[in-house]
């Protein structure tokens, strides 16, 4: 079974993550650069870099599963849990990324593999 419409979702949702968690810094960076508070900012920096990150891995790392259509649902699954996670972590901020990695999930965990 062809899984493209999973791998474009996720390839998509990746890079809504860069691009959400880049326009989330900036705007982080102009709060904090008000309140002279530096703590703050490294704190918010390391999170949005460690999102980015993992979004990537997760990114790579789905769509190895379902190009060779062997872990589809353990895919789907990371893709929705992580997906549910970032929308909490960041109060919404990376909510277009979120929405392909949702999709994507509910399609790798929905979709049955063809027999036969």
């Amino acid at each position: 079974m062809k899984r493209s419409i999973e791998i474009s979702l996720s390839l998509l949702g990746g890079l809504s993550y860069i691009l959400s968690i880049g326009l989330y810094m900036e705007t982080i960076d102009k709060a904090y650069g008000d309140s002279n508070h530096l703590g703050g900012l490294l704190e918010a920096f390391t999170i949005g870099f460690g999102i980015m990150g993992i979004a990537i891995i997760i990114c790579i790392l789905a769509i190895i599963w379902f190009k060779g259509d062997k872990k589809s649902k353990a895919a789907g699954i990371i893709l929705l849990i992580f997906a549910a996670a970032t929308l909490l972590i960041t109060y919404g901020g990376v909510f277009i990324g979120a929405f392909f990695y949702m999709i994507a999930g509910i399609f790798g965990v929905v979709r049955q593999t063809k027999t036969g």
